[in-house]
């Protein structure tokens, strides 16, 4: 994962509030305010509100662009490769990529 997942603090079902103190709209794209066109190693603050309505914001650290696209790349091989075993009713390998 990246920053975000490797925070361990954001969850599914989290809902972005802001990006670096701008407020976003529901059908505004904000991949490219959270990953910037910053150097790696800036930082970008995101405000955030959990399924129970508490608020928090957390402070991240970009990663290179290269670094984020390989491990895109990784985590898409990783879910056909899963797609493909449960198709084929091997749940084992589909239980091995899971523990990945």
């Amino acid at each position: 994962g990246g920053p975000a997942f490797n925070s361990q603090r954001i969850h599914r079902g989290d809902v972005l509030l802001k990006i670096n103190g701008q407020t976003i709209s529901p059908t505004e794209s904000c991949s490219k305010l959270i990953t910037g066109d910053d150097l790696a190693g800036s930082v970008v603050m995101l405000s955030l509100q959990k399924l129970t309505g508490a608020k928090f914001e957390i402070e991240l650290t970009r990663m290179p662009h290269e670094h984020i696209n390989a491990r895109r790349r990784i985590h898409d091989l990783l879910h056909a490769l899963r797609l493909t075993a449960v198709a084929a009713r091997d749940g084992n390998t589909a239980a091995q990529v899971d523990m990945i």
